[in-house]
């Protein structure tokens, strides 16, 4: 099994006006499933947000990390696990085959019709994010910073709760 990181697909529809033309595909996307079966297990991505590059980022619940092409391409077929292997005296990354069964597969491919890459994945503006969207960040960033003050100030209120405690105490000291 494999997928292609660039597909052509013939279209033979007269679509839009298009016609008969030779469109080619960029790889996007893989949306990956791994578990025992469809009822159960855990879903993430690999997307590729920059066509013009091969830097892949897997995006895994709030984790988002940089990924190797061989995680993208090679992991998600089910069988026997691979992993990509880089070995000290080389520049170029080998599959290295374990034992161990591979829960893993790509159930979805994302391509995108290089002639619309531009459009698809131009920057946008804030007045096209909807409102509710914005609130919601919003929210979510100010809940941060919330947590961020209390983990910095929790030892200024430990110490000024020690120096009231030392002041019952022992009037004078503190």
């Amino acid at each position: 099994f494999f997928f292609q990181a660039e597909d052509g697909i013939r279209d033979f529809c007269l679509s839009r006006g298009l016609g008969d033309v030779y469109k080619r595909q960029v790889l996007f996307s893989v949306l990956v499933h791994s578990g025992e079966g469809s009822s159960s297990g855990h879903y993430y991505a690999f997307i590729r947000p920059n066509i013009d590059n091969a830097i892949w980022y897997k995006f895994n619940d709030e984790i988002v990390e940089k990924a190797f092409e061989q995680q993208v391409f090679s992991n998600n077929f089910g069988g026997q696990f691979a992993d990509a292997v880089l070995p000290k005296d080389s520049k170029d990354f080998r599959i290295q085959v374990h034992d161990k069964q591979n829960t893993t597969n790509a159930y979805m491919l994302v391509y995108v019709r290089e002639s619309e890459i531009l459009e698809l994945l131009r920057p946008i503006g804030k007045e096209e994010i909807p409102e509710g969207l914005l609130e919601w960040n919003e929210k979510q960033r100010l809940e941060e910073e919330k947590k961020k003050f209390k983990r910095e100030n929790h030892k200024v209120y430990v110490t000024t709760f020690e120096r009231l405690r030392l002041y019952v105490e022992q009037p004078g000291i503190a």
